[in-house]
């Protein structure tokens, strides 16, 4: 049984999970969704936002909105140039089904982008203690079930392994590709 103490010690803990007071904060995918849910969550926690999208949003509170097409390293590389140096918690929301756009813009955005972003800019600007969080889908889960449809699976997944993604003509033979595969590859590789 626990005692008053230890009552009131877990809920101090559980507030302290929600006190984002003056903590920097990215959001990918902060114009609509759970990305926008996400942004007005941490302002209204009292946090600095910073919002990513390529659709504008800016609530009343948000330090500030940066257009930024997560399938372009250039647009992402132009957005780390405006985002403070330290990074307190970052949130790699955005995501596409696949449904509207091609396999590559999928994957691009839904895998790579969060990838590239980690490794170049949040292992420099986050210190121990400050959290990242990528919010999928659980279409990855599916993904084994339709391996057998999908002849480029085992190229697909080192190609999003591998890092180089954005390299110019790495992802030519695959463009034009339904996206739904993409969606599907990139959850399985964030899962992993």
């Amino acid at each position: 049984m626990s005692t008053e103490r230890e009552n009131r010690t877990m809920s101090e803990e559980r507030n302290n999970l929600m006190d984002y007071t003056d903590k920097v904060c990215v959001v990918t995918g902060s114009a609509s969704g759970i990305g926008r849910a996400v942004c007005e969550l941490l302002i209204a926690q009292g946090a600095v936002v910073y919002g990513l999208d390529c659709n504008e949003y800016l609530p009343h509170g948000m330090a500030q909105f940066i257009h930024t097409d997560l399938s372009d390293k250039a647009s992402i590389d132009h957005a780390f140039t405006l985002l403070p140096e330290h990074i307190h918690c970052f949130f790699g929301v955005a995501g596409l089904s696949g449904a509207k756009t091609d396999w590559w813009t999928t994957f691009t955005v839904n895998f790579s982008a969060n990838k590239y972003i980690t490794e170049t800019y949040l292992e420099k600007r986050m210190k121990e203690g400050d959290a990242i969080a990528y919010v999928t889908s659980t279409g990855g889960l599916l993904w084994e079930k339709m391996a057998e449809r999908i002849p480029c699976r085992n190229g697909l997944l080192h190609l999003g392994r591998d890092g180089r993604f954005y390299e110019k003509g790495r992802a030519q033979k695959w463009r034009g590709h339904h996206g739904l595969f993409a969606f599907q590859a990139g959850d399985e590789l964030l899962h992993q």
